[in-house]
């Protein structure tokens, strides 16, 4: 195996991990309440970085290929390079910009990747589950299902608040925060 392959699964190795052992103590911290006693989390702005680097490094594919003469025909590679750049820039982006959850002693809204608004009140809470592989809080109750992705900023606030007002505990659900 070459030298520069160790080295890029190495940093490949070393990166992932880092990133997501940030991303969950991020989750961890504690958030301060609203003048109205309601607490509001945010997604990490790693997803806004990350979905800006994916359009920036299109954008630099696209020069070089643009001012490459010996290109004849770029256009085919400039589509797959967009399309390959947006599938990835898009859904951090979009994560980074619409998702949060609202939360106070009375009830929980949480608005969803694309902007749509969700509310449940604590006590019509009836299941909670996580999906790991997924990331996902999901709560169940009265036809309502509210979904909580686990790299919210704080994240540990609302799970405070779950244990104090339904019978689920984060530990038993496997939440990757302390």
């Amino acid at each position: 195996m070459e030298t520069e392959s160790i080295i890029m699964y190495a940093l490949i190795g070393l990166l992932i991990p880092l990133t997501m052992k940030l991303l969950n103590r991020s989750a961890s911290k504690k958030i301060g309440r609203t003048n109205g006693g309601a607490v509001t989390l945010r997604m990490n702005r790693f997803y806004q970085i990350g979905g800006l680097l994916a359009f920036g490094i299109g954008a630099i594919f696209t020069f070089f290929i643009l001012t490459d003469e010996t290109e004849t025909d770029p256009i085919p590679i400039l589509v797959f390079i967009w399309v390959f750049c947006s599938l990835m820039a898009l859904p951090l982006i979009l994560w980074y910009t619409n998702h949060r959850v609202t939360f106070d002693q009375e009830q929980l809204t949480s608005w969803d990747w694309r902007g749509r608004k969700t509310s449940i009140a604590w006590k019509e809470i009836s299941m909670v589950k996580f999906q790991a592989m997924a990331g996902y809080l999901i709560l169940k109750g009265n036809d309502k299902t509210v979904k909580v992705h686990q790299h919210l900023v704080g994240l540990k606030c609302l799970t405070d608040m779950m244990e104090d007002k339904t019978n689920w505990k984060a530990e038993e659900l496997g939440l990757p925060i302390k």
